[in-house]
């Protein structure tokens, strides 16, 4: 069975990592094109570049994409990654209801990562 990884450490990136975490199963890493994210980690998950990912995947593995922009699964075409767009996993994800309270709290930390924190972690332990 493969593994699944997330390619992008954002608000929908955490939210579709949140969605698999809930089902049962397990992301392995995210993946983002952002080197500043390279090496963070939330909750427990690492960010690891593209680069990387292409170096270690194997054949089943699942490159889930979760940005706003649709036009990226062509960039795997022809790289034998199986990648998927949230989108069309989102159904699936929808049907978990998160509280808002929990959809709040993935919008502070995405905040305040994106504020060029160090580390969403920083803010976890903080709490």
């Amino acid at each position: 069975m493969g593994k699944y990884y997330v390619y992008g450490m954002g608000r929908i990136g955490i939210r579709v990592y949140l969605g698999i975490k809930d089902s049962g199963s397990k992301v392995i890493a995210f993946v983002d094109s952002d080197s500043k994210k390279h090496g963070k980690y939330f909750d427990g998950v690492k960010c690891i570049s593209l680069e990387e990912f292409l170096r270690t995947k194997e054949d089943e593995d699942v490159l889930i994409i979760a940005i706003q922009d649709e036009t990226v699964t062509h960039k795997f075409e022809d790289t034998g990654v199986n990648a998927v767009y949230y989108k069309k996993i989102q159904t699936s994800l929808d049907s978990k209801k998160i509280p808002m309270k929990d959809i709040e709290e993935i919008n502070r930390m995405y905040m305040y990562f994106c504020k060029g924190a160090d580390c969403i972690n920083e803010y976890i332990a903080g709490k």
